[in-house]
């Protein structure tokens, strides 16, 4: 299953911090799964961030580029 987590990522642009909102798109098993999973994904980044947000997507699948009819990979509808 897929959420979005709305997190707020501080950036210093050398004269003050300022705030800015950003969607990622988790597969996890619940809303808390999804939280941990973007709190472990941030841990190593050295930034200040703050989940405020997770919820169910409407996403129902998430197409990565890998025909999954015969897991063949495709660039521009071209094979690899």
């Amino acid at each position: 299953m897929y959420y979005l987590a709305r997190v707020k990522v501080a950036t210093d642009n050398g004269k003050k911090v300022t705030w800015k909102k950003e969607a990622y798109l988790v597969n996890a098993v619940s809303v808390t799964d999804a939280e941990a999973i973007v709190n472990k994904d941030f841990a190593d980044d050295m930034v200040e961030f703050e989940v405020v947000e997770v919820k169910k997507s409407d996403v129902i699948v998430h197409l990565s580029g890998i025909n999954r009819h015969n897991d063949e990979k495709f660039i521009f509808g071209e094979q690899e």
